[in-house]
């Protein structure tokens, strides 16, 4: 238990370690609980991946939290805290975070705080977490925003769909792979939470405020994209959670200019797309079969898809 508790004051060591071998890079990697971690406005890139989450996976992260957060009898256990994982920004221009790896768990804890907010909208301080009002560092006006938007097409505004509650909205949004991704995780967060809780505002009320204390993250954050970017490959490195193709395309975005990102975003769109359609494979086959034909993998025959 001791050393679960000091595993993310470890995976710091460990991120700022990496880097720095590779790079002069400067970085800030902290943890934060939920509560600090939206206490800042975060959007996810136009050439992100879509939201990839099935039902199953956050069912598991609410498993998860409420296994290492409650005992056998539902009480707190002394001291628990539970710790999912990192994610990389960087801060724009108008002091916002944007988000380079770890969208679908910072989307998925916004959709379980939505969740919460349907129970205990009455609670300041659970809207503070959801929206509120910024001032724009370029304009000098202030603004009202939700704390987490998603910016890539697919999303098509079903996030503020879910946490404004508009279930109707919802089922008339073009139904892409995001958004019915989307829809899932919200319904599967939404039943887990009454199945667990009820219809008991109070229970609501504790859950809210361990869910927002004791379950933490490392946030790692980088002075550019570019540095955003490369640190994502290096804590990425061995391939876990992301294919070859996700490292292929973030490393294709690091060599290009910012302006050209629109254009890489729908030509890499148009790429995979084609691919699946022409091959009968699907694109990460594709690229196996071309780092075969191209390059000395120096690797046994045939090259697993793992080891790409």
């Amino acid at each position: 238990i001791q050393r679960c508790r000091q595993f993310p004051h470890r995976i710091t060591e460990l991120i700022m370690e990496r880097t720095q071998r590779q790079s002069d890079l400067s970085i800030d990697a902290k943890p934060l609980s939920i509560e600090k971690l939206f206490a800042d406005f975060y959007a996810v890139p136009d050439f992100q991946r879509e939201y990839v989450w099935q039902p199953e996976n956050v069912e598991q992260l609410l498993d998860d939290i409420c296994d290492e957060i409650y005992d056998e009898n539902g009480s707190v256990v002394a001291n628990a805290e539970y710790f999912i994982g990192s994610i990389v920004v960087y801060e724009d221009a108008t002091g916002i975070f944007q988000l380079i790896d770890g969208q679908q768990r910072t989307t998925t804890l916004f959709i379980i705080l939505s969740v919460l907010r349907e129970r205990l909208g009455h609670l300041d301080t659970l809207q503070s977490l959801i929206l509120q009002k910024k001032m724009n560092l370029l304009t000098a006006e202030e603004e009202t925003l939700y704390r987490v938007r998603l910016l890539y097409d697919d999303a098509i505004g079903a996030l503020e769909k879910i946490t404004t509650q508009d279930k109707e909205g919802l089922e008339q949004l073009e139904q892409t792979k995001s958004v019915v991704n989307l829809r899932g995780a919200y319904e599967e967060a939404r039943d887990f939470l009454y199945e667990r809780l009820g219809e008991d505002k109070k229970k609501w009320a504790h859950f809210f405020v361990d869910f927002t204390t004791r379950v933490k993250l490392i946030r790692v954050l980088t002075p550019s994209q570019a540095g955003a970017l490369r640190v994502f490959e290096t804590i990425n490195a061995t391939g876990v959670g992301l294919t070859p193709m996700d490292l292929l395309k973030n490393l294709l975005f690091r060599k290009v200019k910012p302006s050209d990102f629109q254009k890489v975003t729908a030509d890499w769109k148009e790429l995979t797309e084609e691919i699946a359609k022409a091959s009968e494979t699907n694109p990460l086959r594709f690229l196996r079969y071309f780092v075969l034909s191209r390059f000395d993998t120096k690797t046994p025959k045939p090259l697993p898809e793992d080891a790409l």
